[in-house]
């Protein structure tokens, strides 16, 4: 059965634990993936749209997906000013930061 399922996440430091969560559960090549792809990825309405493999989501695993199975996330990126280029500078900033994190500790 297709299932459904909205949130929505308005309290900054909630926000800051999902992104964290999220970008934790990547491996770093999704990272990459994700800061390379995030500009045809962030809508003129900011909105960041992603798609996880929905059987490794099962299994405890995040991974990128272009196809098949997915399960699909749209994030609003508080931008300011509200436009697309300023979310696309947040998102690959973001991402950044932690894929940086993430090699130091896998060094």
């Amino acid at each position: 059965p297709i299932v459904g399922f909205e949130a929505m996440v308005g309290r900054g430091r909630f926000l800051h634990e999902f992104w964290r969560r999220l970008i934790a559960k990547l491996h770093a090549d999704d990272l990459k993936k994700l800061e390379r792809v995030a500009p045809e990825r962030i809508d003129d309405d900011c909105c960041l749209y992603l798609r996880f493999d929905k059987q490794l989501a099962h299994s405890g695993e995040l991974a990128l997906t272009e196809s098949g199975d997915a399960i699909h996330l749209k994030l609003k990126v508080a931008a300011y000013p509200a436009r697309r280029e300023v979310a696309i500078g947040l998102v690959k900033r973001l991402v950044g930061e932690r894929s940086g994190l993430q090699d130091e500790v896998q060094a």
